[in-house]
């Protein structure tokens, strides 16, 4: 599941995820206003461990369908049940259902955690109105040393040697402390 989603060749790439600091799952695989246990790639559900503004941050999980003969030892199939948002009747309408699923899992979050990356938060308009494309809740990030001011190809450097990819037309542009603009 997740080896189709992330790559360069993926049309959801970002400029951050050209240097290796993001990367977009696709956003069609899981929370979608018509929740399916039985077919979605990822469930989305509320983190208590970690919160913004009084709001959890996304726990991602990976949808395990096959059976697993021997497991990784760091990465765990998770057995019991867990609380996952269900957008089925509240889509763009009202606050997200948090509902209990029992299904073989693994937690995505943590394993992009141990290489670094963290799930972007939320916009409000997901917590208020279950607008799943404000969840965010397919983009993972890798805090940066990036300083306002530097410059996209700056950024590129430190992972490419200069070629005539199409990733360079955007060599000009600066960081602003959110993006490059």
């Amino acid at each position: 599941m997740i080896a189709q989603d992330i790559g360069l060749r993926n049309k959801n790439i970002s400029k951050l995820g050209m240097v290796g600091l993001e990367i977009k799952l696709n956003p069609y695989a899981g929370l979608t206003s018509a929740l399916n246990e039985n077919t979605d790639n990822y469930y989305v559900g509320p983190d208590t461990s970690y919160q913004t503004n009084n709001l959890p941050k996304l726990k991602i999980y990976g949808n395990v369908r096959k059976k697993i003969i021997k497991e990784h030892e760091k990465y765990k199939i998770i057995n019991k049940p867990i609380e996952i948002y269900d957008l089925k009747d509240t889509f763009k309408q009202t606050k997200p259902k948090i509902v209990k699923i029992f299904r073989p899992v693994i937690d995505i979050s943590k394993i992009f955690e141990n290489y670094g990356f963290f799930t972007k938060e939320p916009e409000r308009e997901f917590y208020n109105f279950s607008d799943n494309s404000k969840s965010n809740w397919n983009i993972f990030y890798k805090p940066l040393k990036i300083s306002i001011g530097d410059t996209y190809k700056k950024t590129l450097l430190t992972v490419y040697s200069e070629t005539t990819d199409a990733i360079w037309r955007f060599s000009d542009l600066k960081w602003d402390g959110q993006d490059f603009r």
